[in-house]
């Protein structure tokens, strides 16, 4: 009889099974994963603290239109936690907001 159990647990090692760097999920755009690391998951698990009242309120009294203030207070939100980003969304993210 053929022992096809042995050969089924065994799958081949296919591309799509390694980890790719550009879609793994990021810490923040400004911090990269040690590279000495061979985890594919964040060593280090941050949660996101929002931006503080007073903050919100200075921002609020420096922008003179609604529009810069959103865009000041998202441009804050990126730059504190964009742990769920790929390095292509961060960068398009940065690139956009910074222009």
């Amino acid at each position: 009889t053929l022992n096809l159990t042995a050969n089924s647990e065994k799958r081949p090692s296919d591309e799509n099974d390694e980890p790719r760097l550009s879609k793994r999920p990021r810490l923040s755009c400004s911090q990269s994963l040690d590279p000495t690391t061979t985890t594919t998951t964040p060593a280090i698990h941050t949660s996101w603290i929002p931006p503080s009242k007073q903050t919100v309120i200075n921002l609020q009294s420096q922008s003179s239109s609604l529009f810069q203030f959103i865009l000041s207070l998202v441009h804050i939100i990126l730059t504190s936690s964009d742990s769920y980003l790929t390095d292509e969304h961060c960068g398009w993210l940065h690139t956009t907001v910074n222009h």
